[in-house]
């Protein structure tokens, strides 16, 4: 899924339908952030980092 496809599915959401997308999408980035500080495998490091990145860049 690219920007243009996330901002066509949430272009017809409520603002509170917004809202929640946007505390899901805060609690996966703090989830995420917390796994990566107690990785010690740097292919698990490498696969949340990916992963940060691809959510960061599609869910702003």
């Amino acid at each position: 899924m690219n920007k243009n496809q996330c901002d066509s599915l949430t272009e017809d959401l409520t603002e509170e339908e917004l809202a929640v997308l946007d505390e899901c999408m805060s609690k996966i980035r703090q989830h995420v952030d917390k796994n990566i500080d107690r990785a010690n495998d740097p292919k698990a490091v490498s696969r949340l980092l990916t992963f940060r990145w691809y959510v960061n860049k599609n869910f702003q």
